[in-house]
């Protein structure tokens, strides 16, 4: 122990925390995709990669996120490479007074500038959460210098490698999550009869995400007479996880543009393909109680009923076997508003 004590204090007490340990998790907004995850939403202090093809709900879902940070009295820089964050959606799910003050976004012409905003936002301790969307377009400046048409190979990946190799141990200490966004792209080569796709940004995104979860587009949600498009379901699969069970697949439903994840349709939907609640006819009912007539009563009773909801989402961990850890929340927050910095 005199050994270690003595590269404790050369190195830092920090070298030798367990990095395993997750003391708390961000609620996605997704009960499914929570209780999915074995630990109850995204870990802190990790890198975290959410991908899939355009319109599959990655920027809506990493807002979701962002949202329960501020919540928690955190901090969040959302950085958008792609130069396409609707302002008017994040106030919408994260709300408007923390637009330009917890919610910060900036918009870096070029990859370098991306990246190293980046890790110094990272290393100032200044952000709970960081959304990086998105890896695929990033631009270095090599090729936004040179002619249009001209080959530069691997350039965006050598650079994410770079910055994760050198962030890895502060994005731990500092205990600030770091979601990268990334898009798909068609494989090129391979034996496959079958079409595949593959991210863009190389492979040390996969090695050094804690989480990756991919998202589909699922089925639309459609109006009580069939004729408007009203939201969408999400298939999300949990491609890879070192804090929970991996492989872990559902959906999560956005009824309506701009309001984020239906929390509550979410459960309810989540909870009945366990068998926690159940359907007697045209109702949903709960340990024998009826909840209300079809999926919309019954949202609107869970919505005035908190206790309730939260019985019904405390028994699915118990079916499921899942432990949720503590959410995040800054210590000088009370009732939800932060009371300092």
């Amino acid at each position: 122990m005199e050994f270690i004590d003595e590269l404790k204090k050369k190195f830092g007490q920090e070298v030798f925390t367990d990095s395993t340990e997750v003391r708390s998790v961000i609620p996605t907004d997704s009960f499914a995709l929570d209780i999915s995850t074995g630990v109850g939403g995204i870990p802190i202090g990790r890198f975290i990669t959410i991908y899939g093809p355009e319109g599959s709900g990655k920027t809506t879902l990493a807002i979701c996120i962002a949202k329960n940070v501020v919540a928690g009295g955190g901090k969040v820089l959302y950085i958008d490479v792609e130069q396409t964050l609707y302002d008017p959606l994040v106030a919408n799910i994260v709300g408007e007074s923390a637009v330009g003050v917890t919610f910060i976004t900036a918009r870096p012409e070029t990859a370098e500038q991306a990246l190293s905003m980046a890790e110094e936002s990272i290393r100032s301790g200044e952000f709970n959460l960081i959304v990086f969307d998105s890896v695929g377009a990033m631009a270095p400046k090599k090729e936004l210098d040179d002619d249009l048409g001209d080959k530069n190979y691997a350039l965006a990946a050598r650079l994410v490698s770079n910055f994760l190799r050198r962030n890895a141990f502060k994005v731990r200490t500092e205990e600030c999550t770091f979601i990268f966004i990334n898009q798909v792209r068609d494989k090129i080569g391979g034996n496959s009869p079958f079409k595949t796709y593959e991210q863009p940004g190389g492979h040390a995104l996969k090695h050094y995400a804690s989480m990756v979860i991919k998202l589909f587009r699922g089925m639309k949600i459609l109006s009580k007479d069939k004729k408007i498009v009203e939201g969408i379901r999400i298939k999300f699969f949990i491609e890879k996880n070192k804090v929970g069970p991996p492989y872990r697949e559902f959906t999560f439903p956005i009824t309506k543009w701009g309001s984020g994840v239906d929390s509550t349709f979410d459960l309810i939907e989540f909870a009945s393909m366990l068998g926690v609640i159940s359907t007697r006819g045209p109702y949903k009912v709960f340990n024998g109680e009826t909840l209300g007539l079809g999926m919309v009563k019954t949202k609107e009773a869970l919505e005035k009923d908190k206790v309730l909801l939260d019985k019904i989402e405390e028994l699915c961990y118990n079916t499921v076997g899942v432990t949720a850890l503590p959410k995040f929340e800054v210590e000088d927050v009370v009732d939800g508003k932060a009371t300092g910095s």
